[in-house]
């Protein structure tokens, strides 16, 4: 969980900024509820930061052409998209 919370700092509201620059052609599609993990990119996980103190919730684990979905909707989302996952 530590990296997530690292990753979320750098992972605009409208998902349009990524960790780094392979991770714009890895992922897309990502809404607050749900990503998709493209082919060769390994896997993903979809993530929300929830209310003032970011309290971070994860998708399940997305391996190539997958998708991450939230298990619940979230209220008070303030930052959502893909992260790398184990």
């Amino acid at each position: 969980m530590k990296n997530v919370r690292e990753l979320i700092s750098l992972v605009a509201v409208d998902s349009a900024m990524v960790p780094d620059a392979n991770a714009a052609a890895c992922w897309g599609q990502i809404t607050q509820t749900k990503g998709k993990n493209y082919a060769g990119c390994g896997a993903a996980r979809h993530f929300v930061a929830v209310g003032a103190s970011l309290q971070i919730k994860t998708g399940n684990r997305a391996t190539a052409n997958k998708w991450s979905y939230e298990p619940v909707c979230w209220a008070g989302i303030r930052k959502y998209g893909m992260v790398r996952s184990q």
